[in-house]
């Protein structure tokens, strides 16, 4: 084939047409694939929430079952957001919250709290939290809303 190989493609739906320059831009960007650090002790909600989150091919989500893990981690490599649950053993969320802003790390934060924790949720925002979500309901809707915290 003479040329650069560009070879304008043409689809059309519901009587709409798309011309795109290339082939290339129907390839979906691994780039826009977000990278999230989700830590909870409890390892059957990291697992449902890692498939849950992971679904759609938006999220690639690492796991932690603990804080000092995800500080580990986080020395070697960036993250779009970090999610983390509040109470767990030797470190909880706030505590690994004020210790990301005391390094400087402005990842976005979200921490997930149980139900009727408003003063963990309070304490959170204050300390830097981008947003907190109460554990607990009807599972689909807490994850939609926690993926849509992510966006």
């Amino acid at each position: 084939m003479h040329g650069s190989g560009n070879i304008p493609i043409v689809i059309q739906y519901d009587n709409h047409t798309v011309q795109l320059k290339s082939a290339l831009d129907v390839v979906p960007d691994e780039a826009k694939t977000m990278d999230i650090l989700y830590v909870d002790d409890e390892t059957s909600l990291l697992e449902i929430t890692k498939l849950f989150l992971e679904k759609d091919g938006d999220f690639n989500v690492h796991v932690f079952d603990s804080a000092g893990l995800a500080l580990e981690a986080l020395e070697s490599r960036k993250f779009d957001a970090i999610v983390s649950d509040y109470l767990m053993p030797e470190t909880d969320g706030i505590e690994f919250l004020k210790a990301l802003r005391k390094s400087g790390d402005r990842t976005p934060f979200i921490l997930l709290t149980g139900k009727g924790r408003e003063e963990v949720a309070i304490e959170a925002l204050n300390s830097g939290a981008d947003y907190y979500l109460n554990k607990g309901g009807d599972p689909k809707s807490q994850f939609a809303e926690l993926r849509n915290m992510i966006i």
